[in-house]
């Protein structure tokens, strides 16, 4: 009988942290230093799996690179993706929503990730399709760039959607629905996700009015507020970061700190030069692109 309690008060304890529990961030025009926009996701998941930073170059489409992970022998082929850039400038990040997910919500959100990446080439063209991409009852939490605008894109149940796009202003999202016509949605808000929603409101509040690639790595390493309700948490495994600046190729930024595989870093230019020069797959300790990623190469005799 003690042993069936111990795992029912671990399982509520997984439960109520909310492993899956990301935090994303865009600003864009006079909110982000310099014009352009800027977005930002901490990936939180468990330590199973793998994750990788792989090119794609689908054969008539547009080719991108993501931030994709796969836990079984079925996502080997066709992987999961948390975050991803296409060699358009279009980025698109996607966090779980805390309530009444369905069975496979990793498979329902690459799916649209993968459309989003594939087809679109900015948020304009997305947010005329938005009907057909995220109202369809399949329930997650979106944030898109290009060089211009920032959006949020909130998929709920029974065809509801909600959108919000600013060329000069900042779009959020943790784990829960918060834009006005998809609030019914909410039917479980974990604490540790209120708690971080708080930290990021109340950073929110107290920004810059312009905010800087420095301003964001500080805030996606942010612990302050313990292991399981800060920004960065024990399940923090990548950070997924893109500065599109005015008339220039958008910079990718990187970091992988999944303690089950090698640390990695990446600061890669997303121009035409890179998606030419990169065969499909993953990018690991590519010297060309990742700040440590010669750390992690196998040395040879020369």
């Amino acid at each position: 009988m003690s042993t069936i309690k111990t795992v029912l008060s671990l399982t509520a304890l997984v439960c109520s942290v909310g492993v899956n529990a990301c935090t994303s961030v865009g600003f864009s025009g006079t909110s982000a230093e310099g014009g352009g926009t800027l977005i930002a996701k901490n990936r939180d998941a468990p330590f199973t799996g793998y994750q990788r930073l792989s090119v794609f170059h689908p054969k008539g489409k547009y080719a991108y690179v993501a931030l994709m992970y796969g836990n079984d022998e079925h996502t080997k082929v066709y992987p999961y993706i948390s975050a991803g850039t296409n060699e358009a400038g279009l980025t698109v990040v996607v966090n779980d929503a805390s309530s009444n997910l369905p069975d496979d919500p990793n498979a329902v959100e690459t799916r649209i990730m993968r459309k989003i990446l594939m087809q679109y080439d900015s948020v304009a063209a997305v947010q005329k399709d938005a009907a057909k991409l995220f109202g369809q009852n399949d329930p997650a939490l979106y944030l898109l760039s290009d060089g211009k605008q920032v959006a949020n894109f909130q998929a709920g149940y029974d065809n509801r959607y909600a959108g919000r796009v600013t060329a000069h202003g900042t779009v959020w999202n943790t784990n829960y629905y918060h834009l006005k016509s998809v609030l019914v949605d909410n039917k479980m808000i974990p604490d540790s996700t209120k708690a971080r929603t708080a930290v990021l409101k109340e950073w929110l509040k107290i920004k810059p009015e312009s905010v800087s690639v420095g301003d964001i790595t500080r805030l996606l390493a942010s612990h302050y507020n313990g292991p399981l309700k800060s920004i960065s948490r024990q399940y923090t495994v990548a950070k997924y970061m893109v500065r599109h600046e005015p008339d220039r190729a958008p910079v990718l930024m990187v970091k992988e700190t999944i303690p089950t595989q090698p640390y990695n870093a990446y600061s890669i230019t997303l121009d035409e030069k890179f998606f030419q020069s990169t065969h499909e797959g993953p990018l690991d300790n590519d010297g060309r692109f990742g700040l440590l990623g010669s750390l992690n190469r196998t040395k040879t005799n020369s």
